[in-house]
């Protein structure tokens, strides 16, 4: 079977595969269209040895593993990666930046690399000055490199750990704004959310009582439903940026955001 019988009969199914397990977003492409064809190129060589068509497509989608992993935030509008020059980004220190190659990304605003990377889950560093908010993915080993490059430059007595402090009590306040306007978005006006002792403290006039993540999520996981990718389910409606807000501090916090299958 030549390639072109191959495609028209494996398409369908690798791409939808694509999608679905691999949770991809938009896969029209280059990278994405040069990767389903040796997919399917290599669903065939197993085809020739006498595997199933399911087998098939299974053994080669395990052969490309990497690459699909690698391909994946592609897909949703950003990369990841580190630069060693040292003119732009911490020298070793890995950051997200937009992919251009989408249809709509290619003279997007290089701050929507954030907005897409936490709508996909990555936590990145915020509130840790001098660096800016929302480039560096946060990781124990991204960390301990920014570190070590800032003790480096940083003037005598100012370590990273006081320039961090700085910025903690101003995030906390953030954070009550933002959680304060998505309640009042919904409508929900008997809970007060307060900072008592560096921790978010909420209560309502039932007596209920929810501390630090669990305020995210009562919000996000009960009261929201929310996509795939990061947007309302129909039906209601809160102003993306307000909802962004909120989704972004609980990315830094590490709350796990149940998304809808759709």
């Amino acid at each position: 079977m030549d390639f072109y019988e191959l495609k028209n009969k494996y398409f369908s199914l690798v791409r939808k595969k694509m999608i679905n397990d691999y949770k991809m977003g938009n896969i029209d492409f280059m990278e994405s269209e040069e990767l389903l064809d040796h997919i399917i190129e290599r669903s065939g060589v197993y085809q020739d040895h006498g595997k199933s068509d399911d087998e098939s497509i299974a053994s080669a989608f395990r052969d490309f593993h990497g690459r699909l992993l690698a391909l994946r935030p592609l897909t949703l509008g950003y990369t990841v990666g580190a630069s060693y020059d040292g003119q732009s980004t911490i020298p070793g220190a890995e950051y997200v930046s937009v992919f251009r190659g989408l249809v709509g990304t290619e003279f997007a605003d290089e701050s929507m690399a954030t907005k897409f990377a936490e709508r996909d889950g990555v936590k990145l560093i915020f509130g840790f000055p001098p660096i800016p908010d929302g480039l560096y993915v946060d990781t124990e080993k991204n960390r301990k490199i920014i570190e070590e490059y800032l003790n480096s430059v940083a003037s005598p007595g100012i370590g990273v750990e006081k320039m961090a402090a700085k910025a903690k009590d101003d995030i906390l306040l953030e954070e009550v704004d933002a959680l304060e306007t998505i309640l009042s978005c919904m409508k929900i006006e008997d809970i007060t959310i307060k900072v008592v002792k560096d921790r978010l403290i909420a209560d309502d006039a039932d007596g209920n009582h929810w501390e630090e993540n669990e305020i995210y999520d009562f919000i996000l996981n009960e009261c929201l439903a929310i996509t795939p990718n990061g947007d309302l389910a129909r039906g209601l409606y809160i102003k993306q940026e307000f909802l962004d807000s909120v989704l972004h501090y609980a990315a830094q916090r590490g709350v796990k955001v149940n998304r809808l299958t759709i």
